[in-house]
């Protein structure tokens, strides 16, 4: 769940009417921990006893932007997860290209990204991008055309987005599709993607550095990337520090 730090009451109230019911459908809602839509997002999944995942752009040593400790610390607390795939970084050395790396990421990790509001151009829209690039599904909430902020979503929707009123718009689109919905459950012995298979089998018996997967796997270096995040989450692949990546 993806979109503007600029967050409006409309996009409160959307996402205060969907995420409660993503939660029930034991989706888990994963996000930037930015200001506005990511924070909101954050926030209600908890407060409905769902499973968040936050993806920061500076490390996990604490959290960015600071006046977001409290999340972060919630998040920690009930079962999520904070993740990234730097180490700190000093404020001197600080730049904005950290954060479509970091938003790559949040669009690898999920099955469906839907982008609340945004402006044409911003970085919930760089992430619809790399969804599209990932083969995800892009979902959008329709709003005001008098709205700079909500231009982004409109030409997403007109532009092929599944247009989203409801939450029922996003679970029939797994639903449909004839089989149980990955949203909801993921087999642990079952892989999502011939990438993920490819990089299991690769990483057995032997940890690989991450040097080697790029050299010996034919697929995108950010997809690879992004697909190696997500095995560790689901607890397919495990790093060993100063070894590489591991298939459990």
């Amino acid at each position: 769940v993806v979109g503007t730090r600029k967050i409006s009451r409309y996009g409160e109230e959307v996402i205060r009417d969907i995420i409660p019911q993503l939660v029930e459908a034991g989706v888990v809602v994963v996000s930037g921990l930015a200001f506005g839509v990511d924070k909101c997002a954050h926030q209600i999944c908890l407060d409905h006893n769902g499973i968040t995942v936050a993806v920061q752009a500076q490390g996990v040593d604490k959290s960015y932007p600071q006046s977001n400790a409290r999340v972060y610390d919630r998040i920690i607390a009930s079962g999520g997860c904070v993740l990234s795939e730097f180490s700190a970084i000093p404020k001197d050395q600080f730049n904005k290209g950290v954060y479509p790396r970091r938003n790559r990421i949040i669009s690898g990790l999920c099955d469906g990204l839907l982008v609340v509001e945004a402006p044409e151009k911003s970085g919930a829209i760089i992430t619809a991008q790399f969804a599209l690039e990932q083969n995800r599904d892009v979902f959008a909430i329709p709003g005001s055309i008098y709205q700079k902020n909500q231009f982004g979503c409109l030409n997403l929707i007109k532009e092929g987005a599944k247009l989203v009123k409801n939450t029922q718009d996003i679970l029939e689109e797994y639903q449909e599709r004839g089989t149980e919905s990955r949203l909801v459950k993921i087999q642990n012995d079952c892989f999502e993607s011939p990438l993920q298979k490819c990089l299991y089998s690769f990483c057995q018996g032997a940890p690989k550095r991450i040097d080697e997967i790029f050299e010996n796997v034919d697929e995108n270096v950010s997809l690879i990337s992004a697909t190696i995040t997500k095995m560790q989450l689901l607890g397919t692949l495990i790093e060993i520090k100063g070894e590489g990546f591991l298939a459990k």
